[in-house]
């Protein structure tokens, strides 16, 4: 089957006509709005900036069966009139496991606004349908965790362990709670074998620059994030930023690790 064709079957069937080994990506174009696109309840980004064209790999967020890619804009901040005025649009592309970049196959696309009257809406919203051609995730299939206080307080504790280690320099007895997310992210970005634990070696690394100091972890302001439909969770400083970070002594910049979470069987695992 041509990619075209591929393309085809699946806005005709709504249905997954996929390689076997299939690469998928999100195109963004925000066309002059500030925008939030989010796949599955997982935020992809949101820019405080228009004006943009990117690409993301989004393989570790999506899962079998139906997955919904979310386009919601925010133009001069705010929702309503102000975002009735720009036009931005986000597509999902797949392309063979082996295959160059130029061979993407556009499967769903999403545009602001899908019609003239935008009045009562504040997103545009499509579908799009995989089937075993992609792994199953654990954090798919996690247990629900609930936006309350006590798992605030929980995911304080798993931060400040990590936070703890970080600053003793003894982050390599920590290196096992990243397996998981590691092997999955590892599969769903087409990494060698082992370079993800490489990468997240260099947590010890950045622990022992002496042109680095470790930035406090401040758990009393610490938000409390859920996401992809109450299936992971995470805390944030007051601007968003990762809990777990460094400063460069020098003003010159900042180095942030951002570390997931989902739950099974009354545990916390490390999942992104």
């Amino acid at each position: 089957m041509s990619w075209s064709a591929l393309a085809q079957a699946q806005q005709a069937n709504g249905r997954s006509a996929l390689p076997t080994d299939p690469m998928f990506q999100l195109g963004l174009d925000s066309g002059g709005c500030l925008v939030q696109a989010t796949l599955n309840d997982v935020p992809l980004l949101r820019r405080k900036w228009a004006g943009f064209e990117l690409t993301l790999p989004i393989d570790q967020w999506l899962q079998r069966g139906r997955n919904t890619l979310e386009l919601r804009p925010m133009s001069g901040g705010k929702q309503g009139a102000d975002a009735q005025a720009c036009k931005a649009s986000a597509s999902i592309w797949v392309r063979g496991g082996s295959q160059p970049e130029s061979a993407n196959a556009r499967l769903l696309t999403v545009t602001w606004p899908a019609s003239s009257d935008v009045s009562k809406k504040s997103a545009v919203v499509g579908h799009l349908d995989v089937g075993k051609e992609l792994p199953v995730w654990r954090w798919t299939t996690s247990d629900p965790i609930p936006a309350t206080r006590a798992t605030r307080t929980a995911l304080r504790r798993e931060y400040r362990l990590i936070w703890e280690a970080v600053r003793a320099k003894k982050v390599a007895g920590l290196l096992p709670a990243f397996a998981e997310r590691n092997r999955e992210m590892g599969a769903a970005l087409r990494l060698a074998e082992g370079e993800l634990e490489r990468r997240a070696g260099t947590l010890q690394e950045h622990s022992m620059d002496p042109a680095l100091e470790q930035v406090p972890l401040e758990p009393e302001d610490a938000e409390l994030v859920v996401f992809a439909n109450g299936r992971l969770a995470k805390l944030t400083r007051w601007d968003g930023s990762p809990m777990i970070a460094f400063s460069y002594k020098d003003g010159s910049g900042a180095v942030a690790f951002d570390i997931v979470f989902r739950r099974e069987r009354g545990k916390w695992l490390i999942s992104r």
